[in-house]
């Protein structure tokens, strides 16, 4: 088993490495498909959010929302000499609402809990068991939907401050770092 091992390690060590993709290919921008979220930073110093509206050789559109109308996005069309990288970005999931979670469980429960209590009094006569097992039953149904709330909070919290982004592009002009000179 050892000499196995070694025999794969020694071979892994001499095989040449896979180049590994590049970040500084325009195609990869190509390839965004239309109403792509993606971050961008310009060389100027400006970082813009938007949908991709569509891509070129030389250029890109970019669809970014208008704050003062939220059914309307104003189109920038950004050079790709200006563009110092873009990232795509993933929107966190969507979880249901924990309030609604708290509501549907108390009307869940008051629904059964009306319901058992309607058949134990068919069963053993009227005795009011209706009322207070729909009062019972709305009261554990409101418990397990705040739980459930509570889950789905805590399941929103890293979700909320997670960023999910991957860099798509980087201008080949970015990763050269100034080199400090010694001064004597």
């Amino acid at each position: 088993m050892r000499r196995t091992l070694a025999i794969l390690l020694i071979a892994l060590f001499f095989v040449p490495g896979l180049p590994a993709r590049g970040q500084y290919d325009w195609n990869n921008v190509t390839k965004l498909k239309h109403g792509t979220r993606v971050a961008i930073t310009l060389w100027n110093g400006d970082d813009l959010s938007g949908r991709i509206d569509s891509v070129g050789d030389a250029s890109l559109r970019l669809a970014v929302p208008d704050p003062t109308n939220p059914q309307g996005s104003w189109i920038h069309t950004i050079d790709r000499t200006g563009i110092q990288r873009i990232v795509r970005v993933v929107p966190p999931p969507k979880l249901p609402d924990p309030a609604k979670a708290a509501v549907v469980g108390a009307v869940a429960g008051g629904a059964i809990g009306v319901t058992s209590g309607a058949i134990s009094d068919a069963k053993n006569g009227y005795q009011g068991r209706w009322v207070l097992g729909g009062f019972f039953g709305a009261l554990g149904g409101a418990t397990v939907g705040v739980m459930t709330a509570a889950v789905i909070g805590i399941a929103q919290f890293p979700s909320a401050l997670a960023h999910h982004t991957t860099l798509i592009y980087e201008d080949p002009r970015a990763s050269v770092v100034p080199t400090m000179m010694r001064q004597p």
